[in-house]
């Protein structure tokens, strides 16, 4: 007879936990959907890329739905047994409340051993796997990152602005570059259009510039300021830069 009670009351708590956990991952995971969207439409990443970062995305969301889930499930469960006098059957069939606990705990512990287990190991791996997909994405549209009028300080010791950014092959136009990574000479560089490019030689991003200047200041050894402005249109040549 218990064996029947108890799961009884696990198939009473699995209905609202299912729906919850469904809710409850699918409101959180609205807050990364602007994202995902600007993903394919703007910077055209593949439907195949999109769909692996949500699977990756998942562990990490279910640590915190998961419980949440949990709690909403037993719940619902207990206050409807209850408001149908189904508890108080129960009772009068001579069952107690500690002979009813065995299933609500054993529920508890098993969704608390999921959330450990995510927490340890899955939401790392989804990262970990996130942070791979995206730079192998990035290999293939090196401009993923680079949003258009906005001055993109994610590159070690550069700051770059471009006016337009090309949905597909990673092209520039209306760049301006500022290279602070010589402290002592720093270089300021403007350019009608470029590209960015992966070489998988050197294992970094590489950006060519064509039609514009390179401005570049110093102090020389007396404390006299130097300037040296190079007009690429002059030379016929483009500028090529490693960025990362």
């Amino acid at each position: 007879m218990p064996l029947i009670i108890y799961r009884y009351l696990l198939l009473e708590i699995l209905a609202p936990f299912g729906v919850s956990l469904l809710a409850f991952t699918a409101i959180v995971f609205l807050g990364r959907l602007m994202k995902i969207t600007q993903m394919i439409v703007v910077k055209g990443v593949g439907l195949v890329e999109v769909l692996q970062t949500c699977l990756y995305l998942l562990p990490y969301l279910l640590v915190f739905t998961l419980p949440m889930a949990a709690t909403v499930g037993i719940l619902l469960s207990l206050t409807r047994l209850s408001v149908d006098r189904e508890v108080m059957a129960l009772k009068t069939a001579g069952m107690s409340f500690a002979q009813l606990l065995p299933p609500i705990l054993g529920f508890s512990l098993a969704a608390a051993g999921i959330t450990l287990m995510l927490t340890v190991f899955g939401s790392p791996w989804g990262q970990q796997a996130t942070r791979d997909l995206l730079n192998n994405v990035a290999k293939k549209r090196a401009d993923l990152g680079i949003q258009e009028q906005v001055f993109n300080t994610d590159f070690q010791g550069l700051m770059l602005f471009a006016n337009r950014v090309s949905s597909h092959g990673g092209g520039l136009k209306g760049i301006f570059v500022y290279d602070f990574r010589d402290q002592e000479n720093p270089n300021t560089v403007y350019a009608q259009s470029g590209k960015l490019s992966y070489d998988e030689t050197q294992k970094t991003m590489m950006m060519e510039l064509t039609n514009g200047y390179v401005f570049r200041w110093g102090q020389e050894e007396k404390g006299s300021n130097r300037w040296q402005v190079v007009d690429s249109r002059a030379t016929g040549c483009p500028c090529s830069s490693s960025v990362f």
